[in-house]
């Protein structure tokens, strides 16, 4: 559903959706989805924040599948250094 929402330009939407399956299941994918959300709400400080986070004090695989998306997901060029 969130990634109907940001697909129908409502990112707020979207990223609330993520915010829950987040609760349901950490996984890189929904962490991912949540920071894409994030930037489309002009808001990459947050973006950043939260991979801060996911590099802090998240398990390996989770960490390792963010950094893949951040590399190479095109909507998150914003986080890349």
């Amino acid at each position: 559903r969130g990634v109907v929402a940001c697909g129908m330009g409502r990112p707020a939407v979207g990223l609330e959706y993520f915010f829950q399956a987040l609760q349901r299941e950490r996984s890189a994918v929904n962490l991912a989805n949540a920071m894409v959300a994030l930037i489309r709400l002009g808001d990459v400080d947050g973006a950043r924040e939260l991979l801060e986070d996911v590099r802090a004090s998240f398990p390996a695989p989770i960490r390792e599948g963010v950094d893949w998306a951040v590399a190479h997901d095109g909507d998150l060029t914003a986080l890349r250094a």
